[in-house]
């Protein structure tokens, strides 16, 4: 009973926590989730510059707010910032409004652009 109770609490923490992915999975996913929502937040000048596309800017707490009201807690939330600093906070937010669907692009967006994945420059 002790062993079943540690492992069905295992699972609870498991399903809250995030992914951490590389660039391949990352796109991979991104690609083939039925229902995504992909966020970027670098400060608005670096995502002004390039971004992966398909990306929405939620770099401060009120634009993330807004993005999130119509958001179901089943979309897969993925997210990225410059070298994955930024991303922690978010990671925070979002487990506390208890999105369960989380994935992080390891080493954000600068791994990305070097492992030669698509971006896009407006």
């Amino acid at each position: 009973m002790l062993v079943l109770r540690f492992f069905l609490i295992l699972a609870w923490f498991r399903s809250a926590d995030v992914e951490y992915l590389q660039p391949e999975v990352f796109y991979q996913r991104l690609h083939t989730e039925s229902s995504v929502l992909l966020l970027d937040v670098r400060p608005f000048s670096m995502y002004a510059l390039g971004h992966i596309e398909g990306a929405v800017w939620a770099g401060e707490a009120a634009v993330l707010d807004v993005l999130l009201q119509n958001c179901e807690k089943d979309t897969a939330l993925f997210i990225y910032c410059s070298k994955g600093e930024r991303t922690r906070a978010v990671q925070k937010i979002l487990k506390k409004k208890g999105y369960k669907a989380v994935f992080e692009l390891k080493d954000g967006y600068k791994n990305w652009v070097e492992q030669g994945f698509p971006v896009f420059h407006p």
